[in-house]
């Protein structure tokens, strides 16, 4: 298990003390510290359990500051924003390997453990 984690986003430290707390193994990606590939985040978006705009932090400067947005439902090529631009993935998301959840709010972590 995986989680994405911003330790300055509440969410994010919220969601990682409840995967603490359960026991389980997982891996800690400071995504901003070490950006995934796009290849990495084609295959999380792909494992969304919601479309994969829902991955994009559409709030941030960066997106805003694009002229021309990629298709709501091209993961693909949200994917290569997100390795371009980590600060646009949504956080915490929690990958198991065969399913991602955005943890929002960080109890949707529950439903993986």
């Amino acid at each position: 298990m995986r989680i994405f984690h911003n330790p300055r986003c509440s969410k994010s430290r919220q969601c990682l003390a409840l995967l603490e707390s359960s026991g389980v193994d997982y891996e800690v990606i400071r995504y901003l510290e070490t950006p995934p590939s796009e290849s990495d985040m084609v295959s999380v978006i792909s494992r969304l359990d919601a479309p994969p705009i829902t991955a994009i932090r559409t709030n941030e400067q960066e997106w805003r500051n694009l002229t021309e947005k990629p298709d709501n439902g091209d993961g693909v090529a949200l994917a290569a924003l997100i390795a371009r631009y980590p600060c646009l993935l949504q956080r915490p998301i929690v990958d198991d390997g065969s399913t991602a959840r955005i943890c929002r709010p960080p109890e949707l972590v529950e439903e993986l453990l």
